[in-house]
């Protein structure tokens, strides 16, 4: 008995044990166990065959697809480089889901790391000048392209073949490198050589065998690795998981780089004061990002796709002027108890900064020139002191919602409603009364539900009767009364906030909790609505075309009037000259004969005289000919082909926006850590 026990447990050892060999096998090697540390840029897709096929499937990927992009570029509607980076997306989108050697070589798990430049920009610029054939190669050192493959895999014979294809002589070779075999791939003639390795289930490309080398070296030792980074820790903890795009970008480091080859082009390309005011100009560019570190991103493709970004900063490094607007704490959003349940889009956000933007606007008229005075004069002008009455009257708090687009009256109508949070209610009051001094139309009160609201009487009906109220904290501004009224009893309960809203619902992952800024739109109904916007113009565009057509063809008929006039004229002119001729033949006979020419000379000087102002006619008709001319080039011009705006439209418009009905809603929040801005996109897919 005791040895049955004995082998049972030995023998359920043993399967645990392959099972987690089997498992730790089947999830391979990570791909930051083969990178460097300190990465410059770092991109990795999970699942790439899966989701290229999702993506492809899509109405909108179809529509991105199946649009004749070569009838675009032939009609001039797309430029031609624009029409072949979008067929090779396609044909690169195709290729991953069909090619099956592409399936296998980057089907799975696909990374791209760059790394800065070993070589001074400075010492590159001087080989770019003496045209040094290693410049790629060292431009391109820093890349590592990583991706999971299947052990069958033999891309020196798939890349080898594929050059070959391509005309070129292609050579390989191989050396031993702490026991790895470094392949290398090279045309005859370019100094660039394409090196690669095997480590575990994991294919390492490079442009050079340093590269490769580095990447081994990572793989053996293993302390050394991205995955053993303790800032990498830190950034991995803010994607999503699971993830199937994850990236982030070294800021700190990029913008270092970036910002030193700035200021030498602005050095080398400035003098004396205008080199002063340049760098004025750059230094206060660069405080908007001191004390940024890290931008990362992270997505997940389900039937609600999540984008997360997280910008890291240090709080104690960001400037002064600047630092309201990264580290101002999310608050609870109160607006979103009097925006109505139906609504297209929404938008709120807490982190407004009058001064910072009045500061900004006054810095901005005085460097175009603007005298300091112009200031003064305009306030004295509207009767209001900016610092003093308007800047004090509102909060932090500023959005707006859109319920519809109507479309079927004389133009299409936005119904819009903004909000405000107000700090002074009659300073507010008295900015109002100030711009009511001199109405464009009859301003009209209501009372409803105890809120007092005012209103402009325009002869377009409700659908546009601007007005505003006070609700609580905040002033209401809308396009038409209706809506303040919709927002009042919303905020009385009398009917559903957008809380209730089912789309909403769908993608309220924290955005009614608290937050800097939040938005939402029904997507697929504003594409429908900006469809309808468009189908609109269109026949408006298509009657003003008509009219021009009308009028080409009431000058054409005039120009070609004086194109026959013109030709009479000058077979007139014509004959008077001959005229002229016969008369001076018969003055040459009479003289030689010895008798009167008298009437002769008398009828060849009123000749002319007719030839003079013949003459003046068809110059007025050259005129008038270039003057029609001139309106029919113009309106050949100003009218564009309607088959060519009817192919862009039925082509790749409303395929797009079709393709765009398929994404139900769309929200995003915008919220902060201590040391973090942190924005969390959520896009529902229809079922």
């Amino acid at each position: 008995m005791k040895k049955i026990i004995v082998i049972a447990l030995c023998v359920a050892i043993g399967i645990v044990a392959v099972g987690i060999l089997l498992k730790t096998r089947t999830k391979g090697l990570a791909i930051e166990s083969v990178l460097p540390q300190k990465p410059l840029v770092y991109v990795k897709l999970n699942d790439v065959e899966k989701n290229m096929k999702e993506i492809s499937a899509l109405p909108l990927g179809q529509a991105l697809i199946n649009a004749d992009y070569d009838l675009l570029t032939r009609q001039n509607i797309i430029t031609p480089q624009q029409g072949a980076f979008l067929q090779l997306i396609r044909t690169k989108m195709s290729e991953i889901s069909t090619n099956p050697v592409m399936k296998q070589l980057f089907g799975r798990e696909v990374a791209v790391a760059i790394y800065p430049l070993k070589q001074d920009m400075g010492e590159l610029v001087q080989e770019m000048k003496i045209l040094n054939p290693q410049l790629v190669s060292e431009l391109l050192s820093g890349v590592f392209l990583v991706t999971r493959v299947d052990p069958n895999v033999q891309f020196a014979e798939f890349f080898t073949r594929y050059l070959t294809q391509l005309g070129a002589k292609v050579s390989q070779g191989q050396v031993e490198y702490k026991e790895e075999t470094l392949r290398t791939i090279f045309i005859s003639g370019d100094p660039m050589r394409l090196a690669f390795v095997r480590l575990d289930d994991l294919l390492v490309i490079g442009i050079s065998e340093a590269t490769i080398r580095e990447s081994i070296d990572v793989y053996k030792q293993g302390s050394h690795s991205l995955a053993k980074d303790p800032q990498f820790a830190k950034i991995r903890s803010s994607f999503l998981d699971p993830s199937s795009t994850v990236g982030f970008l070294d800021f700190e480091t990029f913008w270092t780089l970036l910002k030193k080859q700035i200021q030498n082009i602005a050095g080398l390309s400035a003098q004396g004061p205008e080199k002063d005011v340049i760098q004025k100009d750059l230094d206060d560019a660069f405080k908007r990002v001191d004390g940024f570190k890290t931008i990362t991103m992270s997505s997940q493709l389900a039937q609600v796709i999540k984008v997360s970004s997280h910008v890291f900063f240090d709080p104690d490094e960001l400037d002064a002027k600047y630092e309201n607007f990264y580290t101002c704490p999310a608050k609870v959003n109160e607006t979103i108890n009097f925006v109505p349940q139906d609504v297209l889009g929404y938008q709120w956000s807490n982190c407004l900064d009058l001064s910072y933007y009045w500061e900004e606007s006054k810095r901005e008229m005085l460097q175009k020139g603007a005298p300091e005075s112009a200031l003064g004069e305009f306030e004295a002008k509207i009767g209001l002191s900016i610092e003093q009455d308007v800047l004090p009257a509102f909060g932090d708090e500023l959005g707006g919602y859109i319920s519809d687009i109507q479309t079927g009256g004389l133009f299409p109508i936005p119904k819009v409603l903004l909000f405000a949070r107000v700090r002074d209610k009659s300073k507010a009051q008295q900015l109002l009364a100030k711009l009511q001094e001199q109405p464009i139309a009859i301003i009209q009160e209501e009372t409803y539900k105890g809120i007092a609201l005012k209103y402009l009487a325009l002869p377009l009906g409700e659908a546009l009767q601007p007005g505003y109220c006070f609700l609580g904290d905040y002033l209401l501004v809308a396009t038409s009364r209706q809506l303040i009224k919709n927002s009042i009893d919303v905020s009385m309960g009398a009917s559903s906030s957008l809380k209730a809203d089912p789309g909403f619902n769908e993608v309220n992952f924290g955005l009614t909790d608290k937050n800097k800024s939040v938005q939402f739109v029904k997507i697929g109904q504003i594409a429908d609505k900006i469809k309808g916007v468009i189908q609109w113009s269109s026949q408006w565009v298509a009657g003003r075309d008509q009219k021009a057509q009308a009028f080409e063809s009431g000058v054409q008929k005039p120009l070609e009037e004086v194109e026959a006039s013109i030709a009479v004229k000058i077979g007139e002119l014509e004959q008077m000259r001959g005229q002229i001729v016969q008369r001076e033949d018969e003055i040459w006979d009479l003289d030689v004969k010895g008798e009167d020419v008298s009437a002769q000379k008398a009828e060849i000087n009123e000749l002319k005289v007719q030839i003079e102002a013949k003459e003046k006619e068809i110059a007025g008709e050259y005129e008038r000919k270039e003057e029609l001319e001139n309106i029919v080039a113009q309106t050949e011009e100003n009218v564009p082909d309607p088959a060519l705006r009817e192919s862009f439209l039925n082509e790749l418009v409303y395929p797009v926006l079709d393709g765009l009905k398929s994404f139900e809603s769309y929200g995003l929040r915008l919220t902060s850590d201590k040391d973090a801005l942190i924005s969390s996109l959520f896009l529902k897919i229809s079922d």
